[in-house]
């Protein structure tokens, strides 16, 4: 995720409006790198992913913050912004292999898909 994070910086940062200068942390969340890139390109992550895909690779991202920021331990942020009720506040969050697989083939579709 940290990969996708700076190549999505690298290709907006090569968009011709400068107005679209991305903030630091913009690409650790797909809406906002999203929103950027419909306003650089005219098409957003929506154009690559489907709306389930997109709910499904969200889901990848918060999982990454609570392993990164929270030691892997499930807070109600992580719920409400994942929208994973399987999940209860206070549990340690566990990531399976196929999921670790399934999150880097979106990222490389979306990765493709955007420039």
């Amino acid at each position: 995720m940290t990969a996708f994070q700076r190549y999505a910086e690298a290709s907006c940062d090569t968009r011709p409006d400068p107005e679209v200068a991305p903030p630091s942390t913009a690409f650790q969340r797909l809406d906002d790198g999203s929103d950027l890139f419909t306003k650089a390109t005219g098409r957003g992550y929506g154009s690559v992913l489907t709306d389930a895909e997109l709910d499904e690779l969200r889901r990848f991202f918060q999982q990454r913050h609570v392993l990164v920021h929270q030691d892997g331990i499930v807070d109600q942020q992580y719920v409400d912004r994942a929208g994973d009720q399987s999940y209860g506040v206070g549990q340690r969050l566990v990531v399976r292999a196929d999921a670790v697989r399934r999150a880097a083939e979106l990222i490389e579709r979306l990765a493709a898909g955007i420039v």
